[in-house]
């Protein structure tokens, strides 16, 4: 008879996270926010999704609430970080509206 960890295990690498389309953009938007910091840093942060998010996809449910862990900086600090990447876009797409010969 299989031990429970193993049996635990054996369906956690067996499992298959789909992602809805708001949560790829979050992915996506950590991601883009994370590479840009390598300069600040000196390395990219590692970030990795913990808690009750990953519990629910793997049982197939929908969850708002993704919690992020980083090893190299606070979560206050991407989260401004996060403030600043998407404003500096809007700032930039604003631009664009406001000057669409900018664009060539």
């Amino acid at each position: 008879m299989a031990e429970p960890r193993d049996t635990v295990a054996n369906a956690v690498a067996d499992a298959h996270i789909v992602l809805e389309p708001v949560e790829t953009r979050v992915f996506e938007l950590f991601k883009a926010v994370a590479c840009s910091l390598e300069g600040e840093h000196g390395s990219v942060p590692t970030m990795r999704v913990a808690g009750g998010w990953i519990r629910d996809k793997l049982l197939g449910l929908q969850s708002l609430d993704i919690d992020i862990t980083l090893d190299i900086m606070s979560g206050r600090a991407f989260a401004m970080a996060v403030e600043h990447y998407v404003q500096s876009k809007v700032a930039h797409l604003s631009c664009l509206n406001l000057c669409p010969d900018a664009l060539g």
